[in-house]
């Protein structure tokens, strides 16, 4: 699995998530983090979801051909989030 385009603090964030081997232990995490911090771990944890299901469903499309509907909509569902995350860049750097 590959995030691409993240900045160092999300690098951070995301390493610190790869090292939570329980549900319990990346609720703990979320605790110590500031509002701010919070929703970016957890909006990495989505992008991170989302990325496993697209290799695993691209994994398993490989196996029995292509599907161009599906392709769409998991274009569709990214697309929307990297929008949704500029939209988050551009209300950061009007907050700095």
């Amino acid at each position: 699995m590959r995030l691409e385009g993240l900045t160092q603090e999300q690098i951070e964030i995301c390493d610190i998530l790869w090292t939570c081997e329980s549900v319990e232990e990346y609720y703990e995490f979320l605790e110590v983090l500031d509002e701010r911090q919070r929703k970016i771990a957890q909006v990495l944890v989505r992008c991170i979801m989302y990325e496993e299901i697209e290799d695993t469903q691209m994994a398993q499309l490989d196996a029995v051909g292509r599907y161009p509907d599906a392709e769409r909509l998991l274009n569709k569902i990214m697309n929307n989030m990297n929008r949704n995350d500029e939209d988050d860049d551009r209300e950061r750097k009007d907050y700095d």
